[in-house]
């Protein structure tokens, strides 16, 4: 690498015993659930609310989630380099915090609209309407989105350089993260069923429900139609959304928003961002953005981040769609069975950095992996006919709940790694990491949804299958390709960081397998 790429600093050398106080930790923690709760919302809901409840069809539904990748593509490392670029001590509240409080309050204002019925439209609005009117919102989200994400990671090389302590600030991110997927669950539980329950009585009132029972004797057991139909007419809406169900995500999304402007303000009081007490100083060379892209293991990093958010991102997008479609139960089980997945990624969160520190982490995150391969297994053989399918979803979900906690909270301790003591440059870094994550995800969604056999808004029995082989086929054979990177690469993820001037050697292997990957 050319010696332009580095800059010779007398930089402090920080402590390696320094533990951060459980204030800052707390407080820090909870800096990206407004994140963690508009994007479990954005990949578990916002396809079923856009073909089930404003009546998109699959593609464009597609094509306006892809939007919104793209964006987020785009914004993310420009978010990065300017986080960057930025002054230390801006507007007095930090380099970092100013982008995440400009993140907030674009999140705040355009979130909602996604999950609201168009106020510009009306019934013979014609389909391209709606989807500049979401797409406009998406990409203001998105930008909101990218900013308080990079921000929020930025902190981590900047608030600690040793390794168990950007572990643990890693793996309480995360575990923040696995609170506010739960949250968004169990509203979702409570506003499903309390807009059933006041279907039901509407229709009680006006003579034309009827209470029909179905196969399983659980929470599903009892479901309702919408429709005035007989005690001989199959009940199928149980398990179908419509537009009677925009109450319910009007108020979850409000909600949503509440808690998540609560959090932000929170951690904008509660984190200091400063420099932190070093004890003796030595000349080293940084990396400037732009040496980065010369760096082979930042492109085998990037990777494996990449196809670790591509599983997680294609799991929570279209399990509602196998809970209903394929396993044919009803609406509730979308909030209900991913409770938990996500319990059950709490409690892994909270084990991996013993287990990283024992194994290592190529270990941990081979066996992550194998735990969503599980769940892909299940997926696959799970039959709607069968008296205990429910059974077998919660199986699934907790497997595929291991798996992906353990993998993600794994990748962004390699992320971490990787950055070191550049601190200057990780935003960008982090930026980069996310941009091939964001347009990897919106190009599969989209070609899932073109791909989907049922026409523009129906489902059919092709539907049935199609979703089964997403949920176990698509996921898992991500999975397994990750399994092949990771081994493919042991090289160059176990080579430790080498002084600047030697860098330019990264491991042959590495430039091998890039130069494979990329051509």
């Amino acid at each position: 690498m050319s010696t332009s790429s580095y800059t010779a600093v007398n930089k402090p050398v920080v402590s390696k015993d320094r533990v951060l106080p459980l204030g800052q930790r707390l407080s820090y923690g909870v800096g990206h659930i407004f994140n963690d709760l508009c994007g479990s919302m954005w990949f578990s809901y916002l396809l079923v609310y856009f073909v089930g409840v404003v009546s998109i069809s699959n593609v464009n539904a597609g094509i306006i989630m892809l939007v919104g990748q793209i964006a987020d593509g785009i914004f993310t490392p420009i978010v990065g380099l300017a986080s960057d670029r930025t002054k230390a001590g801006a507007c007095k509240i930090g380099k970092r915090k100013i982008w995440h409080l400009i993140g907030t309050i674009c999140l705040s204002v355009s979130f909602a609209f996604l999950f609201n019925l168009c106020l510009l439209c009306n019934h013979k609005s014609e389909e391209w309407m709606l989807i500049i009117y979401y797409s406009f919102f998406a990409i203001i989200f998105t930008f909101g989105w990218a900013s308080v994400q990079i921000s929020h990671l930025s902190l981590i090389p900047d608030m600690t350089t040793k390794n168990s302590e950007r572990d643990f600030l890693n793996a309480i991110r995360y575990a923040f993260t696995v609170i506010s997927n739960l949250m968004v669950y169990s509203l979702t539980w409570v506003f499903m069923a309390t807009q059933l329950t006041s279907q039901m009585m509407e229709s009680q009132k006006q003579n034309v429900t009827t209470l029909s029972p179905v196969s399983n004797q659980s929470l599903s057991t009892w479901c309702y139609s919408e429709h005035n139909v007989s005690l001989a007419t199959p009940v199928t809406s149980y398990n179908k959304f419509s537009v009677n169900d925009a109450p319910a995500f009007r108020n979850l999304v409000f909600t949503v928003v509440g808690i998540g402007i609560f959090f932000s303000i929170a951690f904008q009081i509660g984190t200091r961002e400063e420099h932190i007490t070093h004890t003796d100083t030595e000349e080293k060379e940084i990396i400037k953005w732009y040496g980065w892209l010369k760096v082979p293991k930042f492109y085998l990093t990037g990777v494996l981040y990449m196809t670790t958010r591509l599983i997680v991102n294609i799991t929570m997008v279209y399990l509602p769609f196998y809970l209903t479609t394929t396993l044919q139960l009803p609406k509730l089980t979308i909030a209900y069975i991913p409770l938990a997945s996500y319990v059950s990624g709490l409690a892994a969160s909270l084990v991996v950095k013993p287990i990283n520190k024992r194994i290592g982490r190529k270990q941990t995150y081979i066996l992550g992996l194998l735990a969503v391969l599980g769940g892909c297994v299940i997926s696959q053989f799970n039959n709607a006919t069968e008296g205990y399918v429910e059974g077998l979803a919660f199986t699934m979900v907790v497997l595929l709940g291991i798996g992906s906690s353990v993998i993600l909270v794994t990748a962004l301790a390699m992320v971490a790694d990787l950055i070191g003591d550049n601190n200057e440059s990780g935003a960008f870094v982090y930026g980069s990491m996310s941009f091939a994550d964001k347009i990897s995800s919106g190009v599969v969604v989209l070609i899932i949804q073109y791909l989907q056999p049922c026409g523009e808004h129906d489902t059919c029995a092709e539907g049935s299958r199609f979703y089964r082989t997403v949920q176990s086929y698509a996921v898992g054979g991500a999975a397994v390709f990750t399994i092949f990177i990771i081994l493919s690469t042991i090289p160059a993820l176990k080579a430790k960081q080498r002084e600047p001037g030697n860098r330019i050697h990264e491991s042959m292997f590495s430039c091998i397998f890039l130069m494979s990957f990329f051509h």
